[in-house]
């Protein structure tokens, strides 16, 4: 497993990053908008890792 940093595109990771655990990116961006999703009101293609 590799780590990844997801955070929000618009607000940047200083507004709020999480560390995800994962096999690939595509895994990281579906365990990632799961938290981020109830930190941000964006959009999921806002979303970055």
């Amino acid at each position: 497993m590799k780590p990844y940093m997801g955070y929000s595109r618009e607000g940047g990771s200083i507004e709020g990053a999480v560390l995800i655990f994962a096999h690939n990116i595509k895994e990281a961006k579906r365990i990632g908008f799961n938290v981020l999703s109830s930190w941000i009101t964006d959009e999921y293609t806002d979303m970055a890792v």
